[in-house]
């Protein structure tokens, strides 16, 4: 995600809607997903620009431990 000095350089996406039509990752190792746009202070205070995916955990449900090695998936 670029930080907001370098918003200007990205190209502008006009009216389409298809850039992000196939999932990043298999959607079997997604555990839940925080929206654009979540609030949750004292961190995010104001809305996130980003999204996160939380994958599958080696222990299920332990978030000490390291998420499962999974594919990135590039649209084409």
């Amino acid at each position: 995600m670029p930080c907001c000095a370098e918003d200007f350089r990205l190209k502008s996406c006009k009216k389409r809607k298809d850039l992000f039509g196939t999932l990043p990752i298999d959607q079997s190792q997604i555990t839940y997903i925080i929206p654009l746009g979540n609030t949750a202070p004292p961190a995010h205070t104001s809305p996130t620009r980003h999204m996160y995916y939380h994958l599958e955990r080696e222990t299920v449900a332990d978030f000490s431990t390291p998420s499962v090695t999974t594919r990135l998936y590039l649209p084409t």
